[in-house]
């Protein structure tokens, strides 16, 4: 009998229409996101939304909701991509690639890649959806310790789990059953916060004894 390959998984994204040749900016952006807000969510597989990358179409990844204040509401996420930006072009694609096997589901060039250093984005997908938009930012600030942790300069500011992702270029889809797993990465952002939180209040404490003793 032969082995039967398991369908890859299906992920919630907004693709909006246009295939950008350069990376839109400022107002441009302001109007991409106004159009992703009238726009339904599809379940696609994740070498389609890299190949919707890859040819510089803009993706929200995420499903959302548009309230009567043209304000985004999330619903639910299962991937994400983190930001790879290296001026001093010192990381090595085939090397990061190793280094996260099993982890890593595809890789995509942004067009400021070759002109600022290297410019790409990685992406990861998730075990199971998250419905709770503090839970998906946890996982993905857990990712982000990760690499930093790996010596990769990732950029901390792209985090927000219904941030628009720009497209870009040569995109390349590395393993499209490695999955992050959820709970884990879950346990720990819960950690991480009761950690950051512990520490406050010691601080907290800590400037409340000196004041007292000054007094």
């Amino acid at each position: 009998m032969q082995a039967t390959t398991a369908a890859p998984p299906l992920h919630a994204a907004i693709v909006h229409s246009t295939a950008f040749q350069e990376q839109p900016q400022g107002h441009e952006m302001g109007i991409i996101t106004n159009d992703l807000k009238k726009a339904y969510s599809e379940r696609l597989p994740l070498s389609t939304i890299l190949n919707y990358f890859g040819n510089g179409h803009c993706v929200l990844a995420a499903d959302v909701d548009t309230d009567e204040n043209n304000t985004m509401q999330f619903v639910s996420a299962s991937f994400f991509a983190i930001d790879v930006d290296d001026d001093n072009e010192e990381t090595d694609i085939k090397e990061i690639v190793s280094m996260l096997k099993g982890k890593l589901a595809g890789i995509f060039h942004t067009f400021s890649h070759g002109i600022k250093g290297n410019r790409y984005r990685l992406v990861f997908q998730l075990d199971q959806r998250i419905t709770n938009e503090r839970e998906m930012r946890g996982i993905i600030e857990i990712m982000v310790d990760e690499l930093a942790a790996m010596g990769i300069p990732v950029d901390r500011q792209a985090i927000p789990p219904k941030q628009v992702i720009r497209g870009g270029k040569a995109a390349q889809l590395i393993d499209e059953q490695a999955m992050i797993n959820a709970g884990q990465y879950k346990d720990k952002a819960r950690r991480k916060h009761r950690a950051s939180r512990t520490l406050c209040l010691i601080q907290t404490a800590v400037i409340i004894s000196r004041s007292r003793s000054t007094n």
